[in-house]
């Protein structure tokens, strides 16, 4: 069969992906309605890449005067030449910078350490050296595309990711490096109308790898034995897509199972194979390291949950459980067990905050557990039982732990004489606080 020509293989696939999709459900393909904008002249493509000393993947130039000048692509679809941007919403690229920093060397210690200077920069107020430094991350990073919010598709045109697609976040957190997707423009462009009219799932289109199922649990099984957690993560990751996995894909996912990758598992089996996923969940619940099957406990079925809320009490109120150390994906960093725990309790309707108390007052408890105890007990039916408590965590000196104690409380509602006395005195106590009394402001009806 003659390859077809890049341009001509996108029309095909983005065609597939509007006949797959006719009432636009995928993310942000109301916007586009996979289609294109007029395409922009050649000369204008020119003059911008000779302003801005940029030299732009050929296909992307293609795209921008042969299809449309904006329009179809992943999220939100495609910026026009007239609306594209640079990292930190700025109208320059500095395409002819030496170094690019968003590079394949760029380290999680080096992007941490650089957010550390921009955030001293900032306090300090000092303008010109925080620009000049945003000039340097910048550096030949074109943002053509954004999955909203402050996370933007950038094409970088230097460096080791050329011709490439890096994800970024605006918000410059340090938890937030840039995600490297390692898929060229034109990679990235049909893969996304691909796996639209396959009908796969692309709410993280970009952040795991595509392959087919035979090649993922494959790549599983090769990777397990190899010992390369990563790429196996990334393979199990990228099985979420699919709208099945068939029974033997399953069999083999179980089969290949071990301490390591039982979260990621599991997390997956819930979607596909429940009963598999609670036969899992039960052995390390109740086994000797119960963590493994906090990481995704409030992954199973609402309707399952609490035939676990008293096991989940007791680990809750096992010092040694409690403070075992467990991996947040969607932060990037280790958490307490009990933080987990506790937001999993809060799932349940049968929930008492006589159960959760106890953990809420213990010295040892961290304050931000503490702060999730005492949100957790103000949902819970019994909290009026314990007002005293919730006027305590008012007064507390921790700003945190004061404020969430407020607002368990108007949000639960209490209106006993110590609850009142209390709003009375932090009335007085935060009066300069703005934060403070917009929440007292919602019971100035008790004081």
């Amino acid at each position: 069969m003659e390859q077809k020509d890049f341009i001509q293989e996108l029309i095909y696939w983005m065609e597939k992906a509007r006949a797959a999709d006719p009432k636009f459900q995928v993310f942000g393909s109301e916007t586009h309605k996979y289609r294109f904008e007029k395409p922009v002249s050649l000369e204008k493509v020119r003059a911008f890449e000779e302003k801005h000393r940029l030299k732009l993947p050929e296909n992307y130039v293609r795209v921008l005067t042969e299809l449309g000048n904006g329009g179809a692509g992943p999220y939100y679809g495609l910026h026009s030449l007239e609306k594209l941007y640079g990292v930190g919403y700025t109208d320059e690229f500095w395409g002819d910078a030496e170094e690019t920093f968003i590079d394949a060397s760029l380290t999680r210690e080096a992007w941490e350490a650089w957010n550390e200077m921009m955030r001293k920069l900032d306090l300090e107020a000092d303008d010109a050296v925080y620009e000049k430094m945003m000039e340097k991350v910048a550096a030949n990073a074109l943002v053509i595309g954004t999955q909203g919010c402050t996370y933007d598709c950038l094409l970088m045109c230097g460096g080791s990711e050329q011709g490439k697609i890096v994800y970024f976040d605006e918000n410059l957190e340090e938890d937030a490096k840039p995600i490297f997707t390692h898929m060229t423009f034109e990679e990235w462009m049909l893969g996304f109308f691909k796996e639209v009219a396959a009908g796969n799932n692309l709410d993280h289109y970009g952040y795991f790898h595509l392959g087919t199922e035979p090649e993922l649990i494959e790549e599983y099984e090769r990777e397990s034995q190899q010992g390369v957690h990563g790429r196996r993560d990334e393979a199990v990751a990228s099985l979420y897509r699919f709208a099945e996995l068939s029974p033997d894909t399953i069999k083999r996912l179980v089969a290949g199972v071990d301490d390591e990758a039982a979260g990621i598992v599991m997390s997956l089996l819930f979607k596909f194979d429940v009963g598999e996923a609670l036969k899992m969940f039960d052995a390390y619940f109740y086994g000797e390291h119960p963590e493994i099957a906090v990481q995704v406990c409030r992954w199973m079925p609402e309707k399952e949950k609490e035939r676990y809320y008293l096991r989940a009490v007791e680990l809750l109120n096992t010092p040694e459980f409690a403070g075992r150390l467990i991996w947040n994906g969607a932060f990037q960093k280790e958490e307490p067990c009990a933080e987990r725990m506790l937001f999993f309790l809060d799932d349940c309707r049968c929930k008492r905050a006589g159960d959760i108390v106890n953990y809420a007052l213990a010295a040892e408890t961290p304050q931000e557990c503490r702060r999730t105890a005492i949100f957790v007990m103000s949902h819970c039916a019994d909290i009026a039982d314990f007002e005293a408590e919730m006027a305590a965590w008012m007064r507390d000196e921790d700003y945190w732990i004061a404020h969430a104690a407020l607002q368990g409380s108007i949000d639960a509602k209490l209106k006993g004489k110590v609850i009142r006395e209390t709003y009375r005195w932090m009335r007085k106590r935060y009066k300069d606080d703005s934060v403070m009394q917009a929440n007292l402001a919602h019971v100035a009806w008790v004081i």
